[in-house]
């Protein structure tokens, strides 16, 4: 196999160091066939302090996407909703520049109430939803009302967003 590696990288082109990837999705192409391939959660890298990160020892004929966090910053699911998929994903072993931005972290904020008398409610699920749905493919966490009511969802991207009791 060969290396698959490449740098993290803020809105400005800065280094970032000590962001956490992981492949989000993985095929393997052979021949005319295609074959996801599973995705075991130990194809985990890290970014050095120049913002390199390296899965080493990869299928050569295999393709990948990312999902990149750090905290502070907006997670990130390179795998796009609408992408065709038919020549596999976008990053291969032996790659030159994959160059992935991590921009800082977007955050909704708020307060839970009941609508009949508008006093907080603890303990309820809340999820941000990009509106846009050229998103990027992401689980989003939920947030849990607090007992005041407050509720904080950090990691976003910038986007415009739909908050929902989940």
């Amino acid at each position: 196999g060969e290396d698959l590696a490449g740098e993290v990288v803020g809105e400005k082109g800065e280094p970032v160091a000590d962001a956490q990837l992981r492949i989000s999705a993985a095929m393997a192409i052979e021949n005319a066939g295609r074959d996801r391939l599973v995705t075991p959660a130990f194809l985990r890298a890290r970014t050095d302090a120049e913002g390199r990160f390296v899965f080493q020892d990869m299928p050569a004929q295999a393709t990948f996407e990312f999902f990149v966090e750090k905290r502070g910053r907006a997670q990130i699911n390179t795998l796009r909703r609408m992408a065709s998929v038919r020549n596999g994903y976008q990053f291969s072993p032996g790659q030159a520049g994959i160059r992935v931005v991590l921009p800082l972290e977007a955050a909704v904020e708020g307060v839970v109430v009941a609508k009949s008398d508008g006093k907080p409610v603890a303990g309820t699920s809340v999820v941000a939803l990009p509106t846009s749905g050229e998103g990027m493919l992401l689980s989003p966490r939920p947030a849990v009302s607090a007992q005041d009511g407050a509720f904080r969802i950090g990691g976003l991207a910038a986007d415009t967003y739909s908050v929902q009791i989940a």
